[in-house]
């Protein structure tokens, strides 16, 4: 058969006039693969349709065809667009190394059977043949226009910092279990300096974390925070990482008051022994205690927030007791458990306890934690099992017991706190058409929607990035780095394959960090 694309409209909704286009999603693979989208709007400006979304329906039906996996589109911003009107699309197809090809296709988005379009010589369209379309190609700052138009479109971003530089426990994988970071002077944001930072960025922001390595609960700071939040952006959703020691009945009352969207406890095992000898300063009524009583108060409530989220970081020592952690968890009412490798950066993990070393192990282990999970209908994320052909059972079994677990109460309440606030208007996750959502094919989006300040100066895109791409005190703003030229440029390098030469460590990349949700 000759070279041809096949193009498919899911959905399409207009304006009450009916001559915008204000939602597109479909599909678009190909013979050859193809590698972006660009409508041709009727003011003569393109308009690119964000494509490499995830079609697993697609790629059933058509399983031959390249790509058919991520074949995905969809459209984030209005254009003209009659009913029934043909609209004209150019493709570009062919591999990234060798010479990609332009088509200039003319397609009906009003009809949701499959067009069949040919790739000729008579709709070969080179972007030099095209003088609108080489303007846009060559244009340095459309990358850039696109993502301003978006970010003014919708809030779309995720802030990420330390409000404080300690934690109160020195866990074996941590860079807390070095004597020079663990007696570091005290630094932490005042109520004053957060709003300064948060209001100058606040417009965009659709959910702030107030804890990226470090204890929040530390700062004699937070209750002034997270009112400042409730009060005056209450349409963010606020959300944080704790190891849950210092959660006792103030803390809990302050949560539920000022409606936290989402809490993320690091926990990584079942039994009291093996938790204490991680976490390592932790005691495990009270850990477990708190989070009880923090459940019981959400019940009182009758509110579903904050949602629980467990970190299980997974070692050669803890591995056995991660199917039955899902029990617990699930007993504590958690929403998800994030199980993740132990991130190899830094010298802060013990030899020895790494799982790439264990390979068979871990995937032996793996089965059972999917199995556990399907089980109790509990949603997690997990790594994907490593590539081998070696096979590992246990010669004994270990019995995880429950009985540390089971001889837990809940912490006492204390005193009723205040009438708790609405929940915010915000969801925990990002929600549909979000700024992470419009440029998730490219390499990463993080350059997109994410921004994490890092011992509360240094900018980057993410934990792991390992440039900064600006510094708060060198007296820019947070969006004059944000928008300025270091992350625009780590930005046009999202579409190159490779992504930035400083994610070279990224944990995701190196699969140490899971990718995919299951639910």
């Amino acid at each position: 058969m000759k070279p041809h694309l096949l193009f498919c409209t899911d959905l399409v909704s207009r304006n009450a006039a009916g001559d915008r286009v204000t939602q597109l999603q479909g599909w678009c693979l190909g013979s050859v693969p193809v590698q972006a989208l660009f409508l041709k709007t009727g003011t003569g400006e393109f308009e690119s349709l964000a494509h490499g979304f995830p079609r697993a329906d697609v790629a059933k039906a058509f399983p031959a065809y390249p790509r058919s996996q991520w074949s995905g589109f969809k459209v984030f911003h209005e254009f003209d667009g009659k009913p029934g009107a043909l609209q004209t699309l150019y493709v570009q197809t062919g591999e990234p190394e060798s010479s990609p090809e332009w088509h200039r296709l003319e397609v009906n988005f009003d009809t949701h059977e499959i067009q069949t379009l040919e790739l000729t010589g008579e709709n070969l369209a080179a972007s030099g043949t095209d003088a609108a379309l080489g303007r846009h190609l060559a244009d340095p700052n459309a990358l850039e226009t696109r993502f301003r138009r978006s970010l003014t479109a919708r809030r779309g971003v995720t802030l990420r910092l330390d409000i404080i530089n300690k934690c109160n426990l020195r866990c074996v994988m941590c860079h807390f279990s070095d004597d020079a970071i663990f007696k570091r002077p005290t630094s932490q944001l005042t109520g004053d300096q957060f709003k300064a930072l948060f209001d100058d960025i606040g417009p965009s922001v659709s959910r702030v974390m107030l804890s990226c390595g470090d204890e929040p609960l530390i700062s004699k700071f937070l209750p002034e925070i997270l009112r400042y939040l409730a009060d005056e952006h209450p349409e963010v959703a606020v959300e944080f990482c704790t190891n849950a020691m210092l959660m006792r009945a103030p803390t809990r009352n302050l949560i539920m008051e000022t409606g936290v969207a989402r809490l993320m406890f690091s926990m990584d095992a079942v039994t009291k022994p093996l938790l204490e000898s991680i976490r390592v300063g932790c005691r495990y009524e009270q850990l477990v205690g708190n989070i009880m009583a923090l459940r019981d108060l959400k019940a009182q409530h009758g509110s579903e927030l904050p949602a629980f989220i467990f970190n299980f970081v997974m070692m050669n020592r803890n591995i056995h007791e991660a199917p039955a952690f899902v029990r617990l968890a699930k007993a504590l009412g958690a929403a998800s458990i994030d199980f993740r490798h132990m991130v190899p950066i830094g010298p802060w993990f013990p030899e020895g306890e790494l799982l790439s070393d264990h390979p068979a192990r871990y995937n032996y282990y793996h089965q059972k934690i999917a199995a556990e999970a399907a089980a109790h209908h509990m949603s997690y994320y997990l790594p994907a099992a490593f590539d081998t052909a070696e096979q590992w059972e246990p010669v004994n079994e270990p019995v995880v017991r429950f009985s540390d677990f089971d001889s837990v109460v809940p912490d006492p309440p204390g005193p009723q706190g205040p009438h708790m606030k609405a929940p915010p208007l915000a969801a925990p996750g990002d929600s549909a058409g979000s700024v992470a959502e419009e440029f998730s094919p490219t390499f990463c989006n993080r350059p997109f929607s994410e921004i994490m300040i890092r011992d509360q100066d240094e900018v980057l895109p993410c934990p792991f990035h390992t440039e900064p791409r600006g510094r708060l005190s060198e007296g820019k703003s947070l969006s004059e780095i944000f928008l300025g030229e270091g992350f625009a440029e780590l930005r046009r390098n999202m579409l190159k394959p490779e992504g930035d030469p400083a994610c070279a460590r990224c944990p995701i990349k190196t699969l140490h960090l899971p990718v995919a949700f299951n639910n």
